[in-house]
């Protein structure tokens, strides 16, 4: 068998060719927009393209190359999604040997709009030899799979004979040496002791940094003062007085105000402004300014402010990003194609410079309200979130360098991602260390109705990634009071602010979106950490995990022997049992969580009251006809969970292979 690192270079050295290919497949076309326009490069005929019939997400395109090859696609592609495969109906979405190509499009210009796909040219390797040495490797890869998928089936069914001949007539390595160890000793031998030296062993080689480092987070909430000083002053109350845009300084050391300005609009800034965002770049002084909507006396005029520079020491304003106005989409019949416009800002979309005039208005950077922005001292750069423009809710996030003024797409749409709904007014803060965006809460706006949910999300830069922490978007009355001390309530536009000292997010106020009282609002502030396991929690928690499973082997013990002697006095295993539970699980439990404490209370009960339900129960851990190996294999799965992938036992199973007819 061929070396990896062999493959690899040899295939980093072959040449790459323009493929031939032929139109296998296809899920919809409108009228004459047939997929086989794609063949050709015609940018300018609007003909020249395949348009699908609809635009849900079931629209697809399937590409048949005359031989295989060995292709890949850009990794941070996004308005696409990108198959390959050996066979038409058995792709996934990286894949190195393949002889068919499907095209999943994403992403549509508007909303009325159809996919379309002007042209396609793939470029990739068909020399013989190295096609022919990447499929033998795959192939190679999934017999050993096959195997070792096998080995974990017989493994778990307690076939031990079987088990052992196949891996030594394969001599394929189920997992590595040391799982092999703490398996014999957990499930095979119940030698408890040894599993716990072994979870030791494993921290002190950092095997846990891999899952502490990848874990999500979980929301500790703690409430500082429940009123806080201040007064509210709402618009209506000052719709008779002529307001200008006037700028004020404030000296935290001394507690002045400074007025800067009368009227930042005479003096190159922005006009009087509303539902706009700031933020300051600390190294060089310089205040940023980005959206908002021009204060006027009609409601229907929407004017939307651009990004504007403030330099502190010089008192200078710069208009950097004025507001482009945007025509409106408007259905057609037939596929619709964008009129092109240009921009003298360059943008990046999907992790590659763009010339500004081969953008769609649509796709640029637009002017907003209701949306975040927070400055990343590190990179210099802007990220802007969320938002609302018109009747346009968007769910995309930007980051623009305030240096090259270069604008790059990072999520073309959130909602879609973390099937979140679209929404404004959430609040971002940022961990410049961890490269990490927390956006918590907002007023969410869907089809069915308009909600304030209690969110929170983290969006990792490093790893393009969106994780869900917490949600509870609760109405109920009776909830909320009874969590008024434990979480804060459903919220949107209140203020959100990071300590990354001590890593704590403090929030204040908001609008709780009380449909019975508009006017209500919040003024309340509450203190939120993040939690992730580190290492030492993970070897708790599998210490933990052992010792509830041999406490469970000695309570059974002692009601299978009796707990009582002939005298009635406690029996030497009952006596053991409360000892173990006294001196070893006790210490252990994390009464924080209520699992842990919940099991060990219905262990402590079931091992006090004597009778047949307490042996049913200890027996069956939660599972009908549950033996002990099966007990003891379920915990090895458990533990498995803190591993290294590259470690451990496949994660599929046998029987999910089987497809019933």
């Amino acid at each position: 068998m061929s070396n990896p690192s062999d493959v690899a270079t040899m295939v980093a050295n072959a040449p790459h060719v323009k493929l031939s290919f032929s139109i296998y497949d296809y899920s919809s076309h409108s009228g004459a927009y047939h997929p086989q326009n794609i063949y050709y490069d015609k940018p300018t005929e609007q003909s020249s393209r395949w348009s699908s019939g609809t635009h849900d997400h079931n629209q697809f395109i399937i590409l048949r190359l005359d031989k295989p090859v060995v292709a890949r696609h850009v990794c941070n592609l996004k308005e696409f999604k990108i198959y390959g495969g050996m066979e038409p109906d058995d792709t996934i979405e990286i894949l190195h040997q393949v002889q068919f190509i499907k095209i999943v499009p994403l992403s549509t210009y508007g909303a009325n709009f159809n996919y379309s796909i002007w042209y396609v040219e793939l470029n990739g390797i068909e020399e013989e030899a190295v096609v022919q040495t990447v499929i033998k490797k795959y192939n190679n890869y999934k017999e050993e799979e096959t195997i070792r998928l096998c080995l974990k089936h017989f493994r778990q069914l307690n076939m031990t004979d079987v088990f052992h001949l196949l891996k030594q007539r394969s001599s394929v390595r189920l997992e590595h040496p040391l799982l092999t160890q703490l398996h014999h000793a957990l499930v095979v031998a119940g030698d408890f002791a040894t599993a716990e030296s072994i979870i030791q062993e494993a921290a002190a080689c950092d095997l846990f940094k891999a899952y502490a480092d990848n874990a999500e987070y979980s929301a500790v909430w703690r409430k500082i003062h429940a009123t806080t000083a201040g007064r509210y002053v709402e618009s209506h109350t000052m719709t008779e007085a002529s307001l200008e845009s006037d700028f004020y300084r404030y000296f935290v050391d001394t507690d002045e105000w400074l007025k800067i300005s009368h009227n930042t609009a005479r003096e190159g800034g922005p006009e009087l402004l509303f539902d706009h965002q700031m933020c300051v770049d600390p190294k060089k002084q310089m205040l940023y300014v980005f959206g908002g909507r021009v204060v006027s006396n009609s409601t229907s005029i929407h004017n939307y402010s651009g990004l504007f520079s403030y330099h502190i020491q010089d008192n200078i304003w710069t208009l950097v990003r004025n507001d482009v106005s945007v025509p409106t989409c408007s259905a057609q019949s037939s596929p619709q194609t964008p009129n092109r416009s240009e921009t003298s800002t360059p943008v990046q979309q999907n992790g590659s410079r763009v010339n500004g005039n081969s953008l769609s208005p649509c796709s640029r950077l637009k002017s907003r309200v209701g949306h975040s922005m927070i400055f990343d001292p590190a990179t210099r750069d802007l990220y802007i979130f969320a938002s609302q423009r018109s009747k346009d809710n968007m769910s995309n996030l930007y980051r623009y360098s305030v240096d090259t003024e270069m604008v790059t797409e990072l999520s073309e749409d959130f909602s879609r991602n973390s099937a979140s709904d679209p929404g404004y007014t959430q609040r971002v803060t940022m961990d410049v260390q961890e490269q990490e965006l927390y956006i918590y809460s907002g007023y969410m706006r869907s089809k069915a109705c308009n909600v304030v949910k209690h969110s929170l999300w983290v969006y990792n830069l490093r790893k393009d990634r969106w994780d869900r922490v917490y949600q509870n978007e609760s109405r109920d009355a009776q909830y909320q009071c009874r969590m008024r001390h434990v979480e804060p309530c459903p919220r949107f536009a209140h203020q959100m602010v990071y300590d990354p000292n001590t890593r704590a997010q403090f929030i204040f106020g908001g609008n709780p979106g009380d449909f019975t009282d508009p006017s209500r609002r919040l003024s309340d502030f509450w203190e939120l950490r993040l939690i992730k396991p580190d290492t030492n929690s993970i070897v708790r928690r599998c210490l933990y995990l052992i010792r509830i499973q041999q406490l469970r082997e000695l309570c059974i013990k002692a009601v299978e022997k009796g707990k009582l002697t002939v005298d009635g006095r406690l029996s030497s295993y009952t006596t053991s049992a409360l000892d173990y539970l006294q001196q070893k699980v006790t210490p252990l439990v994390n009464h924080t969580q209520e699992e842990e404490v919940r099991e060990l209370h219905e262990l402590c009960a079931h091992l006090v009251v004597s009778d047949e339900s307490s042996l049913d129960f200890l027996s069956n851990d939660g599972q009908e006809g549950s033996t002990q190996f099966e007990r003891r294999t379920r915990l090895f799965g458990n533990l498995m969970v803190y591993f290294p992938r590259d470690m451990k036992e496949p994660e599929g199973t046998l029987v999910n292979v089987v497809k019933l007819e």
